[in-house]
């Protein structure tokens, strides 16, 4: 009997894995993509800052774009987001460097039989 629990929850914790991964493919709440916007213009340097208005309380006076984030919700969510998009930025080095290894071995010897690369992409 506890042999075939374990197996049953092992079945149901990779069904949700794998259904995660392939059906989820943006945030399902509102809220949520609050924290996906925010966390994307901090990951690209633009501060916590949000550049729609939310709600009436984040805009008072009716000020201009873009807002400052956060003001009834708390940001860690948003911070851990952030960071995870700022490292896949950072490991996308390694890859971009062969590239442009390729394009200027490509440049500098237009008589080799390879073609152009193309450009990664994600």
């Amino acid at each position: 009997m506890t042999r075939a629990l374990l197996w049953l929850s092992l079945a149901l914790v990779a069904f949700r894995v794998l259904s995660a991964a392939f059906v989820v493919i943006q945030p399902g709440f509102t809220d949520a993509y609050y924290y996906v916007d925010v966390a994307r213009r901090l990951a690209h340097g633009q501060g916590l800052t949000a550049d729609f208005v939310w709600n009436f309380i984040e805009a008072p006076q009716l000020a201009p774009l873009p807002v400052p984030s956060h003001r009834f919700w708390m940001p860690l969510t948003t911070v851990v987001q952030a960071a995870g998009r700022r490292s896949q930025n950072a490991s996308h080095w390694p890859f971009s460097l062969r590239y442009r290894a390729r394009m200027w071995h490509s440049a500098c010897a237009p008589s080799s039989p390879q073609r152009m690369p193309a450009p990664f992409s994600r």
